[in-house]
């Protein structure tokens, strides 16, 4: 069997910045899981992401599944963006003046929207509104881990889908930080936590509002360059805790900077709307994307896997 595999750089539109991903555009129906899984391992990216019809029409407009090189992930921003600047480049999707789709994922199905560009399109990707709790149990151990002090003027928290922040003072102590992917496992699979987010309220940008890092050993990412799935959370947080800007018409848009600390600076924008009563909805991503490697996979039979 043979498959046509895309390595795309994402919230970017520099090569060899932002976060890689693999994109198998068409014929993935013909996979298995273990083939997808095989095949993630074969690309070592942070994820592969598989395009594959809906399992309902009616629900959705196609289905993502997305692979790291050790496991089956429920959400990836990334390889979202990565794949529909692939189908918008191949012309297998139509844009026109912009196209709205339903995603199907094991996030549930998610808001996709898709808008011409300069240079290609701009995917924006709607996300599941995050909900946070204080972890203040979690600072000690993870100032180990990282190797830094944490910022004690701010909380660490961790949102109901497992993602831990941790603030830090500014962006030298972000940067320098290497932590011990080790005692991530340990703290991950002793807390049934999904990964890790230092950040600070500064950024390389002026015009950004706040730059992260993130790490997801225990599931096959020691850091993952640009992380879509953790930068729209962060958004939401800045805006709780006062580093956002005021909303407009109850809409809040963000920038929020990942990557530079490991040579592959990358960025996105976050929006969100805020309610009367300061509840939040409508959260989403927005980012672009360039093409730097096209191939051919080459294939066994599934009964050689």
């Amino acid at each position: 069997m043979q498959l046509t595999i895309h390595q795309v750089d994402a919230f970017t539109r520099e090569p060899l910045t932002g976060n890689p991903a693999a994109v198998v555009p068409q014929g993935s129906e013909q996979l298995s899981e273990a083939q997808m899984q095989r095949i993630a391992t074969e690309m070592n990216l942070s994820e592969t992401a598989f395009v594959l019809p809906p399992t309902d029409p009616t629900l959705a407009d196609l289905r993502l599944r997305w692979f790291t090189p050790a496991c089956e992930v429920p959400l990836c921003g990334h390889a979202t963006i990565a794949t529909f600047h692939t189908l918008a480049a191949l012309d297998l999707l139509t844009v026109g003046a912009g196209i709205d789709l339903r995603l199907e994922t094991l996030s549930g199905v998610l808001p996709i929207r898709v808008e011409p560009s300069s240079d290609g399109v701009t995917v924006r990707m709607g996300l599941p509104t995050p909900t946070f709790s204080e972890r203040n149990d979690l600072r000690e151990p993870l100032a180990a881990a990282f190797g830094v002090e944490l910022d004690p003027s701010q909380p660490v928290e961790v949102t109901d889908r497992g993602y831990v922040f941790a603030p830090v003072a500014d962006l030298a102590t972000l940067h320098r930080m290497t932590p011990d992917m080790t005692a991530l496992v340990a703290i991950d699979r002793a807390h049934g936590l999904w990964g890790f987010t230092p950040y600070t309220t500064h950024s390389t940008d002026p015009a950004a509002h706040g730059q992260s890092r993130f790490f997801a050993p225990g599931h096959g990412v020691d850091e993952d360059p640009v992380t879509g799935s953790s930068s729209g959370p962060l958004g939401v947080l800045l805006h709780r805790h006062g580093h956002a800007p005021t909303p407009v018409e109850g809409v809040v848009m963000l920038t929020v900077e990942q990557g530079q600390a490991i040579g592959r600076p990358g960025r996105m924008d976050v929006r969100f709307t805020v309610g009367p009563a300061g509840e939040i909805g409508a959260l989403s991503i927005l980012g672009r994307a360039v093409t730097v490697l096209t191939g051919t996979l080459h294939l066994p039979t599934e009964s050689r896997l």
